[in-house]
């Protein structure tokens, strides 16, 4: 963590660091679906569409209308299938954000040379800042999911007046709203990620670890934004690699599969087929998860040595 950070070189030290600690990677897999839900900003800005057609417009409203037969039909097994999934829903959650919390703590001890906590100490230890963090991501979320639905919502005002006129100057309002909504997704994700630190690691209330990351992004504005840059550059390159591994795995399931379907009865078949999603469902899970733990880990040694540059005399 020198002066003249490298923010490449924090990647190559989170892969090495999350192969050398198998605690990181468990606490990374059960940090997914934090990573998810706090990660949700990154959707953007709704792009519309074009208007659809009579036909569209019509089986549309088919379709609705026999949703909703369905639903009065089945009521109570609708609220009940709901009540049970948000209680499962929350009880995982809970256990992720745990989870999330001490793979930042655990992140900082394996770049100290600490003692490595096992998956309970670090999900015990984390016990502290759940409800902090918790109340941060329901404000903070709604704040930028506000401003993330302004942009939207102007963007869908503009965009029926641009297939018909196909106005130069509305196509660059649209333009720089979608540039707004990268901005705002940038500073979101890097706010986001700051305060989750400075609360774990330096152990801040709330409000003082908001302050501490605008104040991160003020004094380093440059640093903070190549970081935020490597970050969705690497999100869109696991991205593509899965989708490479998808259209790889599709195209060698399906050469299999005709030779099999050939020597093989039916219900033998469906067993393979069965086996085959659920092993290639462990493991894109498998993956995602050691992912989600080299983010934890590169964020909180971007956030450490930030905190080591903007302290150091100038």
């Amino acid at each position: 963590m020198i002066r003249s950070m490298n923010v490449l070189h924090l990647v190559e030290r989170s892969l090495r660091l999350s192969r050398q600690h198998t605690v990181l990677w468990k606490l990374g897999l059960l940090a997914l679906l934090a990573e998810l839900v706090t990660s949700s900003v990154l959707s953007g800005p709704v792009v519309p569409t074009a208007e659809p057609s009579a036909e569209e417009t019509a089986k549309a409203t088919q379709l609705a209308a026999q949703i909703e037969t369905w639903i009065i039909a089945h009521t109570e097994l609708i609220i009940a299938v709901s009540l049970v999934s948000a209680a499962v829903l929350a009880v995982m959650l809970y256990i992720s954000i745990r989870a999330k919390i001490g793979a930042i703590a655990a992140s900082a001890s394996a770049e100290d040379g600490k003692p490595m906590p096992t998956t309970r100490q670090a999900l015990q230890a984390a016990r502290g800042f759940m409800w902090r963090l918790l109340g941060f991501y329901l404000v903070f979320g709604l704040i930028v999911g506000l401003m993330m639905s302004a942009v939207s919502s102007l963007m869908a005002a503009i965009y029926p007046e641009l297939l018909e006129g196909n106005s130069l100057v509305g196509w660059t309002i649209v333009a720089l709203l979608f540039l707004i909504s990268i901005v705002v997704v940038g500073y979101a994700t890097f706010i986001t990620k700051m305060t989750e630190r400075a609360v774990v690691l330096e152990r801040l209330p709330v409000l003082s670890a908001v302050t501490a990351a605008h104040r991160l992004l003020r004094d380093q504005t440059r640093r903070a934004v190549r970081i935020v840059l490597i970050d969705f550059g690497l999100q869109i390159a696991f991205l593509l690699f899965l989708t490479a591994l998808v259209i790889i795995g599709v195209g060698l399931a399906g050469l299999v599969g005709l030779l099999l379907a050939a020597i093989l009865p039916q219900t033998v078949m469906a067993a393979v087929v069965g086996a085959a999603v659920v092993l290639a469902v462990i493991g894109f899970t498998l993956l995602a998860g050691w992912f989600a733990a080299v983010m934890i880990i590169f964020w909180t040694l971007a956030y450490r040595s930030l905190r080591v540059i903007a302290s150091a005399p100038k």
